[in-house]
């Protein structure tokens, strides 16, 4: 692995941290084999925000925007 596949990594491994502890959400592992992968799993993401008290608009609002973040250039 390069130097800069070890620093997005170490990123990741603090995002995957803050996730955890501090909004309380599950790591669902390395998915990174896994057929049609994608950044952002809406599929996952839909029903976290509900049982959490989050309306479907704000929910929406939310994947919309994580969805452009996560998009290449």
């Amino acid at each position: 692995m390069t130097t800069v596949g070890q620093r997005k990594r170490l990123v990741q491994d603090c995002v995957i941290r803050l996730l955890y502890d501090q909004l309380g959400s599950i790591y669902l592992g390395n998915w990174s084999d896994r057929p049609d992968n994608h950044n952002v799993e809406s599929d996952v993401l839909h029903t976290w925000p509900g049982k959490r008290g989050y309306d479907k608009l704000t929910t929406e609002r939310a994947l919309r925007q994580s969805y452009q973040a996560a998009a290449p250039d």
